[in-house]
C-alpha cells in the first residue's frame, strides 16, 4: 500500500509550485519530489525538480542503503535527485 499525497500552487500566471510524495504507511518512508516551473515565453516552459528519499536503509525508500556514507567505493547517495528540464510547445 502506498498513498500519494500531492500539492500545487501558481502563484503567478507563468510560475508554478509543487511538493508530491509517495509514501509508504507500512515502514513510514517516503519518495518526496518538491518542484518549479516557469514559463519564460508562450510555449516555452523551464522546470526543476528535487527528489530525496527519507527512509531507514532497510525501508523501501532509504536515503542511503549503505550504513557508512564514506565507505571507500561509495562515491553517491542513492537517495537524491536533481532534474532540470526545458519544454518547448510550437
Amino acid at each position: 500500500i502506498f498513498l500519494y499525497p500531492e500539492i500545487g500552487w501558481t502563484p503567478t500566471d507563468t510560475v508554478n509550485l509543487s511538493a508530491r510524495a509517495i509514501w509508504s504507511p507500512l515502514d513510514m518512508s517516503a519518495m518526496i519530489t518538491a518542484g518549479a516551473g516557469w514559463n519564460v515565453f508562450e510555449g516555452f516552459d523551464l522546470n526543476t525538480y528535487a527528489v530525496f528519499n527519507a527512509g531507514d536503509p532497510d525501508d523501501i525508500f532509504a536515503w542511503q542503503r549503505s550504513d557508512d556514507l564514506w565507505a571507500p567505493g561509495t562515491d553517491t547517495i542513492d537517495g537524491f535527485a536533481v532534474i532540470i528540464a526545458l519544454n518547448y510547445i510550437y
